[in-house]
């Protein structure tokens, strides 16, 4: 049942998002050449490694900014990028993970392959996060936003290990209706 939905739900926004997609993909080819889509190493189910796609948001080195106080990151960002990301259409691309059957719609999200070694390591229970399909979207996402540390990332499993015992299809559909309010909104953005 969840296959079925995901493959007929991510063709839908695939195909609402073809011009944007496309228009995205001009802007990002304009900048960075045929290196428009970032691959990114993550761990889904059982633990299996696979590549994550998202558009591209960032220069490879920071560039030099009239603000020497704006951090690494912050000047690695291209000048649409903070736009895309706060709306979250970086992630477009991975609807293409979820067609391919590497990412379902709704679920844990997936960690960087690193960090899911090191959080295997030092928080228990965060291996249960594997015992399902990870999501491009989850309840953690809508409740916690963007996370960063050991701190963050347990209250993050709470929430995914929260979704997991109370799964359903109606459960998918009230996050899958929040996600869009946040993409809307920019809530949460980084």
């Amino acid at each position: 049942m969840y296959r079925s939905r995901d493959i007929v739900i991510s063709l839908l926004l695939l195909f609402i998002f073809a011009i944007p997609m496309i228009v995205i993909s001009i802007y990002l080819f304009s900048i960075f050449g045929k290196k428009l889509i970032f691959r990114d190493l993550r761990v889904g189910l059982e633990e299996k490694e696979f590549t994550c796609y998202k558009f591209k948001t960032m220069y490879d080195e920071a560039v030099p900014h009239k603000s020497p106080s704006l951090n690494f990151s912050k000047r690695r960002i291209i000048k649409f990028g903070r736009f895309l990301r706060r709306h979250r259409l970086d992630e477009l691309p991975q609807l293409f993970n979820v067609l391919h059957g590497s990412l379902s719609l709704v679920g844990p999200r997936p960690e960087q392959k690193h960090l899911s070694d090191q959080y295997l390591k030092n928080i228990a229970n965060f291996g249960l996060r594997h015992s399902v399909h990870p999501g491009l979207t989850g309840f953690a996402q809508i409740n916690q936003g963007h996370v960063e540390g050991e701190d963050e990332t347990k209250i993050k499993l709470a929430l995914d290990l929260y979704y997991i015992e109370k799964r359903s299809f109606l459960f998918d559909l009230e996050i899958i209706l929040k996600t869009v309010s946040i993409v809307i909104t920019g809530k949460g953005g980084k």
